[in-house]
């Protein structure tokens, strides 16, 4: 039927020129509607989370193609909160794409900005250095995916500023301390560019090739064991022991642009970078595959 209306619709002016491409224009109309975008139903549900204005069908469609991708590769069921920072809308930011709970179910908590971390349209977040972060409410220990031994964190920051160790991190959640074996208590950072404080007292240092990129932190084969990855390449890892009894899984919840600190919900050591994401979920994330299709995403976006 839409191909018979769209030769009717480009046939009548196309005589009416005395030419037959009306007739083309029509054909191609009337079949390029029988085939309409389908979005991912996973997509569509996060759309209705958001406030208005909603995303545009440009942008939704970007989303989509990265959801339907992390689904393709399996990515997508080991994700336990996947908030994409580089929205049209700020109010969407805060609203994970990933519902743990199933798309049926109550979403999860959104994110709390707290002292209004600068905010740009299609890059994300921006740190002040002082006292600008977010409260992610993403507390590992409740969660039904992630466990002690089987979580990483991904983050990807768009901008390039010069960090320094030990004053500056990415996100973190120190609840959970741990001592490295050598019994020296640090940071995970990349030389004076970034810098991790992810459930984790070891010193890890990685190449410092920048801080622009997708970064990561995946615990296992046990608690005892992290890595950290950069735009999808283990750069480094350490074997540390526990330096408490909180049972090995974060019982606080995770900071962006600051460190959760070990005196309760208090921030510290915050972010100067601009981050356009930060996800959370198993270690059995292949970060390879999840940093190229992020960073097509963000090609797509022109960050």
């Amino acid at each position: 039927m839409a191909v018979f209306n769209g030769l009717f619709e480009g046939l009548i002016p196309g005589l009416g020129n005395g030419t037959d491409i009306g007739t083309y224009k029509g054909a191609f109309k009337g079949l390029h509607d029988c085939n309409p975008y389908v979005f991912q139903i996973e997509t569509m549900v996060w759309r209705n989370q958001l406030s208005n204005p909603k995303p545009s069908t440009t942008y939704l469609q970007r989303i989509d193609t990265l959801i339907r991708n992390l689904k393709e590769a399996g990515i997508w069921s080991q994700l336990d909160r996947f908030w994409v920072f580089a929205t049209e809308q700020q109010s969407h930011a805060k609203i994970s794409l990933v519902n743990p709970n199933g798309i049926n179910a109550p979403w999860p908590s959104g994110i709390i900005e707290n002292n209004s971390p600068t905010w740009t349209r299609l890059k994300g977040y921006t740190g002040n250095g002082t006292n600008m972060y977010l409260n992610t409410q993403y507390i590992a220990k409740n969660s039904g995916l992630v466990s002690s031994g089987n979580i990483s964190y991904m983050v990807y920051c768009v901008s390039n500023n010069t960090e320094t160790a030990g004053s500056n991190v990415e996100f973190g959640n120190i609840n959970k301390q741990v001592v490295p074996a050598a019994g020296t208590n640090g940071t995970l950072y990349d030389g004076t560019n970034s810098e991790m404080r992810v459930n984790c007292g070891s010193t890890i240092t990685s190449p410092s090739s920048g801080a622009r990129g997708t970064w990561a932190m995946m615990t296992g084969p046990t608690n005892l064991h992290i890595t950290v990855y950069k735009n999808g390449i283990g750069t480094t890892s350490s074997i540390i022991q526990p330096g408490d009894s909180s049972g090995g899984t974060d019982n606080q919840s995770m900071y962006v642009l600051a460190a959760n600190n070990l005196t309760g919900n208090t921030a510290s050591e915050f972010s100067t970078q601009q981050l356009s994401m930060f996800g959370a979920g198993t270690a059995k994330i292949n970060q390879t595959v999840f940093y190229n299709l992020f960073n097509k995403f963000v090609l797509q976006n022109q960050l």
